[in-house]
């Protein structure tokens, strides 16, 4: 998204034809009754240490140079601008995944963020993910979440179960649903106890390949799809906690 809208060879210059893109899908998802939430998944510099923030090494470089936190706050004041008044937009999702060791600078960046959107755009729901992957918010501080209006938080609940790596098969056994309950309530406890709003952003298997499995591949998906039955049952039974997949 940010290359589309910008270059690195002339920052905080916008290309107004990368629009073109986004709006495509946008119109393509409203034809269809379905509302788009716009995620920023790899921040300049690496917002954290892992292979999906799209940077070569593991030090997440966007909280050790305020240049990268200044040019994705630019590119959200572009997004909102363009996007403000679109209602098949049900929001912005600033920061995909954070790892910040500090976690103050997580909560102020969010806090400058949201000042800068809301100066733009006052209607559209902010979807804040907790630092360390979506899963911890408990050094948010409930000066923050009083003044960010119109917030939602998102947790991204994986299961240690549907990975490669999992450290044993899922079978649905009873200590094996506990696990998942357990891990799906302390990721959402803190934001809980103050009543705030949740939204699981990312969740799911990750599903084997014939090419890489060979013919164990049957048997370990039909393992993971049922750790994506009992995910959902999970949140079925809790209508508080919205879910994509």
């Amino acid at each position: 998204m940010l290359t589309n809208l910008s270059d690195d060879q002339n920052p905080r210059v916008l290309k107004k034809e990368g629009f073109k893109h986004l709006d495509r899908v946008i119109d393509l998802c409203a034809q269809h009754g379905i509302y788009t939430i716009l995620d920023l998944h790899t921040a300049p510099g690496g917002q954290n240490t892992d292979w999906h923030s799209d940077h070569g090494g593991h030090i997440a470089n966007f909280w050790n140079h305020k240049d990268h936190q200044d040019r994705a706050v630019w590119l959200w004041e572009q997004l909102a601008a363009h996007y403000k008044d679109n209602k098949w937009i049900a929001g912005y999702n600033p920061l995909n995944e954070p790892t910040e060791p500090k976690h103050t600078r997580l909560v102020e960046y969010y806090d400058r963020l949201y000042d800068a959107i809301r100066k733009i755009d006052a209607h559209h729901i902010l979807f804040l993910d907790g630092n360390t992957f979506a899963s911890d918010f408990t050094h948010f501080g409930d000066e923050y979440v009083r003044k960010w209006e119109n917030t939602s938080y998102s947790v991204h609940d994986y299961s240690r179960f549907g990975f490669p790596s999992s450290p044993e098969t899922y079978v649905g056994s009873d200590d094996q649903v506990r696990a998942l309950i357990k891990a799906y309530r302390r990721k959402r406890e803190w934001l809980d106890k103050r009543g705030l709003c949740v939204w699981n952003g990312e969740w799911g298997p990750v599903y084997a390949r014939k090419e890489y499995e060979g013919d164990a591949t049957e048997e370990i998906n039909n393992s993971r799809i049922h750790v994506l039955k009992d995910q959902l049952a999970i949140y079925n039974r809790v209508r508080t906690f919205s879910w994509c997949p």
